[in-house]
């Protein structure tokens, strides 16, 4: 593979791509959940918005690393911030849901319309099931 190559040679896109295969046992790719955590480590690191995201999932999960809900809502805010759409969907069903943070619907909402306006379609049904939930109250 191509980018394993890349991935040595410190491009962050390629090691993002290679946590990911390691995450999820993809192509000739052996699932191993510390090495992904290592890879999205070092893309962390270096300010890669996915990478940073997919370390929280690690932390969420428990995968590679010891499941710890701060800092997988620490790791996710900040890759939220940084713009990444899927960060700021998450970062709005955890308010919504009250995962590794109090419910908030007014929180929830203003996630959803950040990552709403970058494309991100699951953000939009999530808009209009809030907007409903206002109206039947």
């Amino acid at each position: 593979m191509w980018f394993r190559k890349a991935a040595e040679q410190g491009h962050l896109a390629a090691q993002h791509r290679l946590g990911v295969l390691h995450l999820t046992g993809e192509g000739d790719v052996t699932t191993n959940y510390v090495e992904a955590v290592r890879l999205f480590r070092k893309g962390a690191e270096s300010g890669y918005a996915q990478s940073i995201h997919n370390l929280g999932t690690c932390y969420a999960e428990g995968k590679g690393v010891p499941q710890d809900k701060a800092e997988a809502y620490r790791l996710y805010r900040k890759a939220a911030e940084m713009g990444l759409k899927e960060a700021q969907y998450n970062i709005g069903s955890q308010y919504y849901m009250g995962w590794f943070v109090e419910k908030n619907r007014e929180e929830a909402l203003k996630w959803y319309r950040k990552a709403a306006a970058q494309g991100c379609p699951e953000a939009d049904d999530m808009i209009r099931k809030l907007t409903q939930e206002r109206k039947s109250k």
